[in-house]
């Protein structure tokens, strides 16, 4: 692939992870809406990196807190995973280059040249970022991750089936050791244990896993056909039978599994319409484009009805939209007109005052 060794090509991604989270009955409503008390909602942004021949990078796991209290006394550098923070705890361009920077030195002392596949989140805008000199960066096609994406293929569906796996034997031997129950059980978890358990079920996660997922993204090894049966499996099969251990106000182990999927991972810029833009410019070449965002002064704004108003944003709309007809939903260029379009209706909002229909 492009020149590089399979043993120099890398996937990164981002993964959200409640990591106190009980499994409850009221999971299965909606993964998006994990139902529960403020303690099993703690999160943190958990950042994985394997190659194709199973080499896996130190996990980077963002929380919080720069400095939580657990931290006291606990020499990082022993845990082998690293810790970085932000408000939020979601991956940010600032975060990303820092790891892509640590990444770059240990390269660069191996005198190794890598390739590094990630997908087109905000976090990873290499625009923002410098040219690194043992890395060389490549996203993948827009949409496609989900099928091209080796850590979408099964690497990070691993790791959580492993963590899920590792925070319901630490709950249960609390419970049958201390006689307490979860509630009191998941208030003794902290964050020094998501940082712990994240190195520790890395681990788990075998090169075969990892070998075995980018087969399925495309990208097998050429030796040989490679079958290996996939570990992960068995793994849920244990979930399972702890999930039945915490009572019986228990969700199934596929919604657990899952319950986090949805998770915010990284910085959203405000200005999503125009970074669409710049995307398409930067990856069609579209230079004959040319999209001017004028801000229109408060003063010279003029006063119309709402139904003059609605009037005006549908002239300029149904244009637009036949053409977003005329276009595959996964074509850039869809994507790109609908960006194009919701900045013309905030700038026609910007110029009516509503004052009534």
């Amino acid at each position: 692939m492009l020149g590089f060794e399979p043993k120099n090509v890398f996937n990164a991604d981002e993964l959200g992870l409640f990591y106190k989270l009980l499994p409850k009955r009221t999971l299965a409503k909606s993964s998006k809406e994990c139902v529960g008390d403020k303690t099993s909602k703690e999160r943190v942004t958990v950042l994985l990196c394997a190659s194709r021949t199973g080499e896996k990078l130190p996990a980077l796991v963002i929380g919080k807190s720069r400095n939580p209290r657990c931290f006291k006394g606990v020499k990082m550098e022993t845990i082998g995973a690293k810790w970085a923070s932000n408000k939020n705890a979601w991956m940010t361009a600032t975060l990303f280059g820092d790891w892509l920077k640590s990444v770059n030195s240990k390269m660069a002392s191996k005198d190794r040249q890598i390739l590094l596949l990630l997908d087109n989140c905000s976090a990873h805008d290499i625009g923002k970022l410098p040219i690194y000199s043992n890395i060389t960066i490549k996203y993948l096609p827009p949409n496609t991750t989900p099928k091209l994406q080796p850590m979408d293929r099964g690497i990070i569906r691993a790791f959580k089936a492993y963590f899920k796996s590792q925070l319901l034997s630490f709950l249960i031997a609390k419970i049958e050791i201390n006689d307490m129950n979860a509630s009191e059980a998941v208030k003794r978890i902290s964050p020094i244990d998501a940082l712990m358990w994240t190195k520790l079920v890395w681990d788990k996660v075998t090169a075969q896993t990892i070998i075995n997922c980018y087969k399925h993204a495309g990208f097998p090894l050429e030796e040989a056909e490679i079958s290996i049966e996939n570990d992960v499996e068995a793994e849920l099969v244990n979930v399972s039978s702890l999930i039945a251990k915490m009572g019986e106000n228990t969700c199934d182990v596929e919604n657990y599994l899952c319950c986090d999927d949805g998770l915010p991972t990284e910085e959203v810029r405000d200005d999503w319409e125009e970074q669409l833009i710049e995307q398409f410019i930067r990856e069609e070449g579209d230079t004959d484009t040319d999209i001017e965002i004028e801000v229109i002064e408060e003063e010279s704004a003029q006063v119309l009805t709402k139904k003059d108003a609605m009037l005006g944003i549908d002239n300029f709309l149904n244009p637009l939209m036949t053409e977003l007809g005329s276009r595959g939903q996964n074509d850039l260029k869809f994507r790109y007109v609908m960006a194009l379009t919701l900045i013309r209706i905030k700038q026609n909002f910007q110029i009516f005052k509503l004052i009534g229909s």
